[in-house]
């Protein structure tokens, strides 16, 4: 891998750059190497300029992991509604209330980014369902603030 640049998306970091072996832009979860990368020499490769580590990610790391997909929807009050819908898009809408708030549909399968993505909007958001996710959420939020399991 030619590295281009690495970012924090959803509570895990990402390395992007050229894979050699594909010979195309290519982005790895830096918590799923084996071991410690091998360096080549410095300068035997130059990063495109301009380059935007976003980019190389072609969808949400929600959708990244091995849990068993859940369909879960959030609700996400008037402000951070905007945010949130830039960040997941319009088609992650499946309700508008008139106070400006909306409910979001997600497929997740990594559900250690789901919790880091709802922690992020705070009091903001409120898992509706699948109910069993939303107590796994409420557990995980609950031992976070000292009060339990």
């Amino acid at each position: 891998l030619e590295p281009h640049g690495i970012l924090h998306r959803f509570g895990h970091w990402y390395v992007v750059g050229r894979d050699l072996d594909r010979d195309g832009p290519r982005s790895f979860r830096v918590d799923r190497f084996d071991g410690p990368p091998r360096l080549g020499e410095p300068g035997s490769f130059t990063a495109p300029a301009g380059v935007e580590p976003t980019d190389y990610l072609s969808s949400d790391p929600l959708t990244y992991g091995d849990d068993q997909p859940l369909r879960a929807r959030v609700l996400v009050d008037a402000t951070r509604a905007s945010l949130v819908r830039s960040a997941l898009g319009d088609d992650a809408v499946v309700e508008q209330h008139p106070d400006g708030g909306i409910v979001v549909a997600l497929q997740v399968v990594n559900r250690d980014a789901f919790r880091a993505f709802v922690l992020d909007l705070l009091d903001h958001a409120e898992v509706l369902d699948p109910p069993e996710l939303r107590a796994e959420v409420v557990d995980w939020l609950t031992a976070l603030a000292g009060g339990g399991a």
